[in-house]
């Protein structure tokens, strides 16, 4: 593995969060948030001639990150408040006669 590139992706959404580091600069990236890998991978891409051809190599490290996973449950929350107000809206509408 010559010049290994190394993508910081998160678990829970699959949104990359940093494209192209080298290894110790991941690690530090994934430290500093108190994250932690899950996942390890290893991918070969194919260039294209136009990318100068031949092959190379991606380190993805799927991240967990505790910022991220608080916000997730700060939205699953906002839905559930508004899914729970609108069904209140439309069972105060049924009651309404016209």
């Amino acid at each position: 593995m010559s010049d290994l590139n190394v993508d910081v992706i998160c678990n829970d959404t699959g949104e990359i969060l940093k494209e192209g580091l080298l290894l110790e600069s991941a690690q530090s990236y994934i430290a500093k948030r108190d994250g932690k890998v899950v996942r390890d991978e290893v991918d070969v891409i194919i260039l294209d001639d136009i990318d100068g051809g031949g092959e190379m190599e991606v380190r993805n490290l799927w991240v967990e990150i505790p910022e991220i996973q608080e916000d997730i449950l700060k939205e699953e929350e906002n839905a559930k408040r508004t899914r729970a107000f609108w069904n209140n809206w439309q069972n105060q509408q049924k009651q309404i006669i016209w």
